[in-house]
């Protein structure tokens, strides 16, 4: 069976689309995020929790670190009350949550990144974002 000229360029413009739309696809959803702010924090993503290093010179008295997921959803929260100098801590998956209360769970949400906003006892604000791997 013989195509019409006006049916087979149309096909062959589908098919030129669908191969750009294919190939691009990876690039436009890597998500990739580079490790950015203070490096006297220390953020570790291990298989089932983060572990925070403070290098900062000085005790952290409050703060919070949170798993930013891939996509729309809100992040998903772990409080930090207090952090000394040269401590290491680690946070559960399990103790991160939503605004809605629901956990972080690894086999149902994709993190993208992972922020750290601190304060220490003098008032000094230490940001830190690394790729959730």
């Amino acid at each position: 069976m013989r195509y019409s000229g006006p049916f087979q360029a149309g096909l062959v413009l589908r098919v030129c689309l669908l191969a750009a739309a294919t190939a691009a696809a990876p690039a436009c959803g890597s998500g990739a995020v580079a490790s950015t702010g203070d490096a006297s924090l220390v953020v570790e993503v291990l298989q089932d929790e983060i572990t925070l290093e403070n290098h900062t010179g000085t005790a952290l008295n409050r703060g919070e670190i949170s798993i930013v997921p891939m996509g729309p959803p809100r992040p998903y929260i772990s409080n930090l009350s207090y952090l000394a100098n040269g401590a290491k801590r680690s946070f559960a998956f399990s103790t991160f949550r939503m605004s809605d209360g629901s956990p972080f769970r690894r086999d149902v949400a994709n993190g993208k990144s992972v922020k750290v906003a601190a304060r220490d006892i003098g008032g000094k604000e230490y940001q830190r974002e690394v790729p959730f791997k």
